[in-house]
This record gives C-alpha cells, structure tokens and sequence, in this order.
C-alpha cells in the first residue's frame, strides 16, 4: 500500500509534465497516434498500448443496420503502429492493452 501512495504521490508531484489522451475507438487511436508523435517535445517518454486491437472490420457502416439485413462481418488485421512510434527523438514505451 505504501508503494501505491508513493506512486501516487510521484504522480501528483509531476502531473504538470504528465499528458493521458484516452480514447473512445480503435479508429481514433490509430487516427492520432501519428498526430501525437509529430507534437511530441524532444526527449519525451510516450507510454502507450501496443496492441489495441489486433483485427479491425474491414468495412465500418455509417447507418442504421436494418433488422431484415444479412449481416456478415469481415475482419482485417489492424496497422501495426508500435514500428511508426518509435524515433531517436523520444522513448516510446508499449504494453499490451
């Protein structure tokens, strides 16, 4: 218990340098990913999930599906973006989500 405070309060303590983007879809995390990295300062340390999703539908629909429609859902496998994430500029940290 005492480390967990410790941790917290190591948290705290620096939470003006601390950044967490959270996301609501796979397609936003890829989507900013690329965005993030190109604003991230020099010497920056980026924590981030390594495998979000490991297939994605390869056709999203934007409508309402229909009660009487055929549904079929075909999957692809999603981008690898851990490759595109690291750089000489930053420390880029995965874990698998």
């Amino acid at each position: 218990m005492a480390t967990l405070q410790a941790g917290i309060a190591e948290l705290n303590r620096h939470r003006d340098h601390f950044l967490a983007i959270p996301f609501y879809s796979i397609y936003y995390y890829l989507n900013g990913l690329v965005e993030f990295k190109q604003a991230l300062p020099e010497k920056s340390i980026m924590i981030m999930c390594a495998a979000v999703s490991d297939f994605i539908p390869k056709e999203v629909v934007l409508h309402k599906i229909q009660t009487a429609e055929q549904l079929s859902l075909e999957l692809v496998s999603s981008p690898k973006m851990l490759g595109q994430m690291k750089g000489k500029e930053h420390l880029a940290v995965s874990f698998k989500l």
